[in-house]
């Protein structure tokens, strides 16, 4: 082949790669569907003026790690379970007779929410925490 067949053949390639196709009556096709992987919990440190929380997973066991920024407690919790829906999860830890709860929607991954229950269920903490640190 000669240069300038070459030239048109990666030409008529480029043309292919960059042009969507187009179905009968000139109409775009859909482009395909991406699917993109996202962490099924959120992966990050969270915070408000308050506190700093946590979340990790080490062989399938969900850990809660909780600080109270003003008086420097530090609180470390595991076997995390979990609840809820794809699109809302619920991920709860239980300390003696108190419950911390963790709310967090896949699609707003810049917040959760930080509850804590007594063992009667009068809640003592609700705090909704911003993303710092993925």
């Amino acid at each position: 082949m000669n240069n300038s067949m070459n030239s048109s053949l990666v030409c008529l390639l480029c043309l292919c790669l960059i042009t969507p196709a187009v179905a009968k009556g000139g109409e775009s096709l859909p482009a395909p569907a991406t699917t993109i992987a996202l962490s099924d919990y959120p992966d990050a440190f969270f915070e408000d003026e308050e506190w700093s929380v946590g979340i990790d997973r080490l062989n399938g066991d969900y850990t809660y790690q909780g600080t109270n920024k003003k008086t420097g407690s530090e609180m470390r919790l595991s076997n995390g379970i979990v609840s809820g829906t794809k699109s809302r999860r619920v991920y709860t830890w239980n300390n003696k007779s108190t419950k911390y709860r963790i709310t967090w929607q896949p699609t707003d991954r810049a917040f959760i929410r930080v509850q804590a229950f007594d063992g009667r269920g009068k809640e003592l903490l609700n705090r909704l925490l911003t993303v710092v640190s993925p």
